[in-house]
């Protein structure tokens, strides 16, 4: 299901009237409190995320998987300002899924919401179909609602105070958005803070590969394709011999019920890669075979481009038990093979990751919604 933008709604208040929802939509808040560093309480039904106490205020943003029959009105004591939006197909991308950038400046500046090159908890990796969303206060500041950040959408309808906007990209990151953004605000050089939230598609997940085997001879900085974004350096690298392969087995981190829920039934699991070869010669070529408890399954999908490609291969019959012991079951075998022939050929592997698709379990109508909790996309 693609995410969509369902609506959006802000108070200069710690109440807040919600924007229209339905069962499985996610409600996220973003929470300001510009007076003093008291700190803001995050209702029950929601958990908190990059919440947190200042030198001279408060704020955070914490979320919901909506649940029919729940309240159109929230409560987060202590706030001065509420802002939310109502995402349809979404969830947090809980692996590493926010950050945060404190400054003491009239200019607020976000996370670097790609590289990485910031250290606030999370690997710095969006995920691919996933969105960003750029959440912004200040203390002194009237003008932070109107916002305006290249390639994102204002969602902020604002507020009197002026001190809390909200943008996301409205489309799956792209590889383009890599540099902080800044926004130059009418306040003076006090508290300024930014974060960035990523969110994913709710029911697809990828994780990217976290370890890899060698086969035979094995790739080299192997370690470089642990991503799950087509990004193309660093990279690894395979040199084969004459009528040779080089291979490695990738593998995954287990997928707990934060990740993918408890009774959710399994489409789909797809082994998927970015890479090419160098030249084409007599039997080049690099491929990806699933592997499942040291058994093939599905079948290998291979390429001899010489330009950047990305493979696919869709395994067999994969169950959520094997997901949740993904890091002893799960592997990608990704080789690069040359046929005979003694002309120069080198396999460059940008990435590995595995793709879940998956049916979550429908809201039951009480008690916590059963998939609440994020997971790490797409």
């Amino acid at each position: 299901m693609a995410i969509t933008v369902v609506g959006y709604a802000a108070a200069v208040s710690s109440t807040l009237t919600l924007p229209s929802f339905q069962a499985g939509d996610m409600i996220l808040v973003s929470a300001y409190r510009s007076t003093s560093n008291t700190a803001i309480n995050v209702p029950g039904t929601f958990t908190g995320l990059n919440m947190g106490t200042f030198t001279n205020d408060a704020g955070g943003q914490a979320y919901r998987i909506a649940q029919a029959g729940d309240s159109t009105s929230v409560s987060f004591t202590n706030a001065t300002d509420l802002q939310a939006v109502v995402y349809r197909g979404a969830m947090i991308d809980s692996f590493g899924a926010s950050g945060n950038n404190n400054t003491t400046s009239a200019t607020i500046t976000f996370p670097n919401t790609l590289t990485g090159t910031w250290s606030a908890g999370r690997p710095g990796l969006m995920p691919p179909e996933g969105w960003s969303v750029h959440v912004a206060a200040h203390r002194t500041a009237t003008n932070v609602p109107a916002m305006a950040l290249s390639g994102l959408t204002n969602r902020s309808t604002g507020g009197a105070s002026g001190k809390l906007g909200w943008c996301d990209t409205n489309a799956a990151i792209t590889e383009s958005e890599v540099a902080q953004v800044t926004y130059v605000t009418n306040g003076t050089a006090v508290d300024a803070h930014a974060w960035v939230v990523s969110i994913r598609p709710d029911n697809r997940f990828i994780s990217q590969a976290n370890a890899n085997t060698v086969v035979t001879t094995g790739w080299s900085s192997a370690s470089n394709a642990h991503r799950r974004e087509q990004i193309t350096s660093p990279s690894a690298t395979a040199t084969p011999a004459k009528n040779a392969t080089v291979d490695s087995d990738f593998g995954f981190p287990d997928l707990d019920s934060s990740v993918i829920p408890d009774n959710s039934t399994i489409d789909a699991v797809k082994m998927v890669i970015y890479g090419k070869i160098s030249a084409a010669v007599t039997g080049g070529l690099i491929g990806v075979q699933g592997r499942l408890n040291g058994v093939n399954s599905g079948t290998e999908t291979t390429s001899a481009s010489i330009s950047d490609i990305q493979l696919s291969t869709t395994m067999g019959a994969v169950a959520l038990s094997d997901l949740r012991s993904a890091s002893t079951l799960l592997k990608a075998r990704v080789r690069c093979t040359k046929g005979n022939t003694n002309t120069a050929m080198t396999g460059t592997l940008y990435m590995v990751r595995m793709q879940v698709e998956y049916t979550p379990p429908v809201a039951d109508g009480g008690g916590d919604y059963p998939y609440i909790g994020g997971g790490y996309y797409p």
